[in-house]
């Protein structure tokens, strides 16, 4: 048996417990901080394993005490069977996971923080046919150079679905009924109750803790670079309010091409559309929102 293995979908904080891990469990680690100004903490490595495959080709050469990767990261892949798979291998499993309250969170996380883009041209390159066919559809040739209103429209198409088949979100339940050993995090826990959060998965690993004075240190650095963390209360306000007629303005937001085209994809839910044609700067509004709906 191999000893630690976290399962985490882009955008849910995999590095950062990783790094966690290290920090709050060894005096001899490191400790600078590992943010950069992106809010990510890709300014430590860890042991990131890039799939399920490459899990499974190197499982006999693993020699870190702590590995991490994405559990489902193709399209037909059946992320019960990847986790089976982990569930063989490792004495301790650590899976972060998403909620419906996190979801406008971890899609912005996936989208900003590498490079504005970065992620979408991850999944374009992993998908090349599906998402070209998907980009033409919306009469866009190329995601770098289309207009703001294009893209919004295609996201608000796009970007919830592929969230819930990514994460799997809708089979957390399942997973843990047919897992008892794994260790779940929302990373909502992360964000509403650091300190046990992070003592109690230490504990789940049998690790002793140690740096415990820096856990509100590590936990305040981190938090302000979260600049995103409450973006599904914002956005569930945003379209509560133009729905239900209510003056709000958002002009202090700075809201991102992620949350506007969610505020579309939610609005959709209840059956109301933006007529978005041309509509390049979105409104900040519910007055002027309203003027843009069918």
């Amino acid at each position: 048996m191999k000893n630690i293995c976290i399962l985490y979908n882009g955008g849910s904080y995999g590095t950062f417990i990783e790094w966690c891990l290290n920090y709050f469990t060894d005096l001899a680690f490191d400790d600078s901080l590992p943010f950069t100004d992106l809010g990510n903490s890709h300014n430590f490595s860890g042991n990131y394993v890039s799939g399920i495959d490459k899990v499974k080709s190197d499982i006999t050469n693993i020699n870190s005490s702590i590995i991490r990767f994405h559990p489902k990261t193709k399209l037909d892949e059946n992320i019960i069977d990847n986790i089976k798979f982990v569930d063989d291998y490792f004495d301790k499993i650590i899976y972060l996971i998403p909620s419906k309250n996190s979801i406008v969170w971890g899609i912005n996380n996936k989208f900003e923080k590498i490079y504005p883009g970065a992620w979408l041209a991850h999944e374009l390159a992993s998908n090349e046919k599906l998402i070209t066919n998907l980009l033409k559809k919306h009469g866009i040739d190329s995601i770098y150079n289309t207009d703001q209103w294009r893209m919004r429209e295609f996201l608000s198409a796009f970007l919830y679905g592929q969230h819930l088949s990514e994460s799997e979100m809708l089979l957390i339940p399942k997973i843990k009924e047919i897992f008892p050993k794994i260790y779940f995090i929302d990373i909502v826990a992360l964000r509403d109750n650091f300190r046990d959060t992070i003592l109690s998965t230490i504990d789940y690993c049998n690790f002793n803790p140690v740096r415990i004075d820096k856990i509100d240190y590590v936990y305040n650095e981190w938090i302000k670079t979260q600049i995103h963390c409450y973006k599904d209360q914002l956005i569930f306000k945003i379209v509560d309010a133009t729905l239900t007629n209510t003056l709000y303005d958002w002009s202090d937001e700075k809201l991102t091409l992620v949350d506007e085209a969610l505020i579309q994809y939610y609005l959709g839910q209840h059956g109301v559309k933006i007529r978005c044609y041309d509509l390049n700067i979105f409104p900040t509004n519910t007055i002027i929102l309203r003027n843009y709906l069918d």
